[in-house]
């Protein structure tokens, strides 16, 4: 079944599942000194840049692993049935969560049989091989490969309805059937080279109840748990979604006009600045909080350690937001807010333009 590309339609909540990287070389991302830290993924950001299709191989155990009247037997039927609205959703997903960067010409379900339904050991290389060279005869060389198992992992302290290895297309088991398009777009993330932004973890994974949520920062990111809907801007420069002519690399001091993805203009979408912290790479955002627009300047710093700032949002209705806890905090931002000072720069907020757009300050100290 194929679902040609499609406009994008609604994003629920992103997510966060296990992931195992690795440094990698030839990275086609955003230009840092230190670098960013990337499984080898450089040809999956290739593929993502060429707007490559997504090719999805369900193995199917000939059972139904997901009861019927599981909340979960939806999404799990339509993954049986080559569903095109399963497609759609997941070509709209790819689409938003990108900002319009990536528009995945094609979105397909093949299916074929999975040889062993038992549970797989996440920790084993002899199995993880084993479903890969099953999906084997059905990956496609242009395309965005994903494995979906019909099964489930059989560690349930994992907590993982997804996996992406290094050198191996993500690996879904049906538990993914919670939030499927969502998950996806995650995985792909990861085997683009991006890590974590936080963390979950379940006591029943399977039917993801009983999960403790622990948040970081870019907790709006899709690679993040909280309401994520799209990758943030750091994560799209990362991927090289976002072309380093259009970063200011260690600009003049004064005043900088910075807009989103999503706004046209001719602006920056970014900042990056060498500070006695390593690399800061600044970006404003806009992202939505149960239907409310949030606007955020992001301060991200890049070294051995990739630690990030704490970012301010800022709701249309004056409100902030902390990234630790997604509740209303006195993060407010003002025009004149200091939003990063070391011993070599000082970066200042002074508002928004009728553009929607940020202005920030940059000063040497």
């Amino acid at each position: 079944m194929k679902m040609n590309a499609m406009r994008p339609l609604a994003l629920s909540i992103g997510l966060m599942f296990a992931y195992t990287g690795c440094a990698s070389e030839g990275s086609s991302g955003l230009r840092f000194e230190q670098g960013i830290p990337e499984v080898a993924g450089a040809d999956v950001r290739e593929k993502i840049l060429n707007n490559a299709g997504v090719n999805i191989i369900f193995l199917d155990s000939g059972t139904d692993v997901i009861p019927a009247d599981s909340n979960l037997s939806s999404t799990y039927q339509a993954l049986k049935d080559e569903s095109p609205e399963l497609l759609e959703e997941v070509s709209s997903n790819l689409t938003t969560a990108t900002k319009g960067l990536y528009i995945p010409v094609s979105v397909d379900i093949v299916t074929a049989p999975l040889f062993d339904s038992s549970c797989i050991d996440a920790t084993s290389e002899e199995e993880l091989t084993a479903i890969h060279d099953n999906a084997g005869p059905l990956l496609e060389e242009d395309a965005l490969n994903i494995i979906v198992a019909d099964t489930l992992f059989c560690d349930k302290s994992a907590n993982t309805p997804g996996k992406t290895t290094p050198g191996m297309p993500p690996l879904l088991t049906v538990a993914a059937s919670y939030n499927f398009p969502d998950i996806l777009t995650h995985e792909l993330g990861h085997s683009a080279g991006l890590g974590h932004a936080g963390e979950l973890l379940c006591d029943q994974p399977e039917a993801f109840q009983s999960c403790e949520k622990f948040s970081t920062i870019d907790y709006l990111s899709i690679m993040g748990y909280r309401d994520g809907k799209n990758f943030s801007n750091f994560e799209l420069a990362s991927i090289g979604l976002i072309d380093d002519d259009a970063i200011l690399h260690n600009p003049s001091p004064g005043e900088i006009v910075l807009r989103d993805i999503g706004q046209l203009g001719e602006a920056p979408q970014g900042i990056v600045m060498d500070t006695e912290n390593g690399q800061l790479f600044v970006s404003w955002e806009k992202d939505y909080i149960a239907g409310e627009e949030i606007r955020s300047l992001q301060l991200r710093i890049i070294d051995t350690d990739d630690r990030v700032l704490e970012p301010y949002l800022v709701s249309t209705k004056g409100n902030a937001y902390s990234s630790s806890s997604g509740q209303s905090s006195n993060l407010t931002m003002i025009p004149g807010t200091v939003v990063y000072s070391d011993s070599k720069i000082k970066i200042a907020y002074l508002g928004m333009n009728q553009n929607g757009e940020a202005i920030v300050k940059v000063e040497g100290n």
